[in-house]
C-alpha cells in the first residue's frame, strides 16, 4: 500500500535507493559555463592524465618539454576572467567534486601574471618559426632587387616603354618625356 514510510522498510533497501546495491555515482559540480567548461575539458585532454598542479608548476617554470607552442595556444584562451576566480574562491564545498575544468582552474589560478607568461612564452616558442618565414621573404625580395639592379636589359626596356608612351601621348601635356630617374 501507499501508506507504508522508508521506517517500514528494512534497512537494507532504505539504503540501497533501488540501485541494486551500487554504489551512488558521485555528483560532479560545475560552477563555470557548461560550454566554456566543456571546451576547457577538451583542452585539459592534451595534457593527458597529467596532474592539474604539475601543469601549473610547468606554467610557473616555463618548462617547455611539457608546454609546446600547440598547447600554450590552446591554454591562451583559457585563462580564468575575474568574475570565474571569483566564483571559484567563493566555493565553500568539497573541491573534489568540482568539475575538471573548475579543478583546473584553482590549480592555475595561482601562477602569477598568468595571461603574460603564456604570451611570452607563446611568443618564444613561436619565433623560431615566424623568423624563418620573414627571412625566407626578406631574401626574396633581397634577390629581386639584386637582379634589378644588375640588369642590362630593363634600363633598355624602360626607355622603350618611354618612347611608345610618348608617341601615344603625342601632343597632350603627358607626351614629351624625357627620361627616368
Amino acid at each position: 500500500s501507499s501508506d507504508v514510510c522508508s521506517s517500514d522498510l528494512p534497512e537494507k533497501e532504505a539504503g540501497a535507493g533501488g540501485a541494486a546495491g551500487k554504489p551512488a555515482k558521485a555528483q560532479v559540480i560545475t560552477l563555470l559555463d557548461p560550454r566554456r567548461s566543456n571546451n576547457c575539458s577538451i583542452m585539459l585532454s592534451r595534457f593527458g592524465k597529467m596532474p592539474y598542479a604539475d601543469i601549473a608548476k610547468a606554467v610557473k617554470t616555463l618548462d617547455e618539454s611539457v608546454l609546446t607552442t600547440e598547447n600554450v595556444s590552446a591554454m591562451k584562451q583559457f585563462v580564468p576572467t575575474s568574475e570565474e576566480i571569483e566564483i571559484l574562491k567563493e566555493y565553500t564545498g568539497d573541491k573534489a567534486q568540482l568539475g575538471k575544468a573548475e579543478r583546473y582552474f584553482l590549480e592555475i589560478m595561482a601562477v602569477p601574471k598568468l595571461a603574460s607568461r603564456l604570451s611570452a612564452l607563446h611568443t618564444k616558442l613561436s619565433f623560431q618559426g615566424k623568423y624563418e618565414g620573414a627571412k625566407e621573404s626578406l631574401d626574396l625580395l633581397v634577390g629581386a632587387v639584386k637582379q634589378i639592379r644588375e640588369s642590362k636589359m630593363l634600363p633598355k626596356m624602360m626607355e622603350l616603354v618611354l618612347a611608345i608612351g610618348n608617341y601615344l601621348n603625342g601632343g597632350t601635356f603627358r607626351g614629351g618625356a624625357y627620361g627616368f630617374r
